[in-house]
């Protein structure tokens, strides 16, 4: 009997560690793809190229962003340095962490933004370069590219 039930739980253990290795090399997989497809690893030239671009209205560049509880849509923006820019995070989260949307670089700091709430947020990018902005906890991410309109000087500041 001793024998049996060790022999069982042994087939537990390595049934429990073989789901739990499918599981990670799935998520493994899932996450390379993500990679792979994303912005991560390319240039800011690259990313600028496959970033959403605003419609300009009155001469103000304005682009809607939804917030939902997995991500930034659109994630990348590219904006052009010298003209006024609008953003509007239109809040579908449901969870804290969606609630704020962040960026020193920017200027930005929106906290408690409620489910269903369309925020605006308005600056002029001087100088292009990559800006980041993120929720509170750095979970989810969104990238301003800036592009130089010919006029401003190559920085890396708003």
């Amino acid at each position: 009997m001793k024998m049996t039930m060790k022999r069982t739980l042994a087939l537990f253990a390595l049934g429990g560690t073989l789901l739990f290795s499918a599981c990670a090399k799935e998520e493994a997989n899932e996450n390379t793809n993500d990679l792979a497809e994303g912005t991560e690893q390319t240039t800011p030239e690259e990313q600028a190229t496959e970033s959403a671009r605003p419609e300009v209205v009155g001469g103000i560049q304005v682009i809607t962003v939804k917030v939902t509880d997995m991500k930034y849509e659109p994630a990348n923006i590219a904006l052009t340095a010298g003209m006024p820019a609008k953003i509007v995070f239109d809040q579908h989260g449901t969870t804290a962490c969606a609630w704020d949307v962040m960026s020193e670089d920017l200027g930005i700091e929106l906290t408690g933004i409620p489910e269903g709430e369309k925020t605006p947020v308005e600056f002029t990018p001087e100088k292009a370069g990559t800006y980041k902005f993120s929720c509170g906890m750095d979970m989810l991410r969104g990238t301003i590219i800036v592009e130089d309109d010919g006029t401003t000087g190559e920085g890396t500041q708003l």
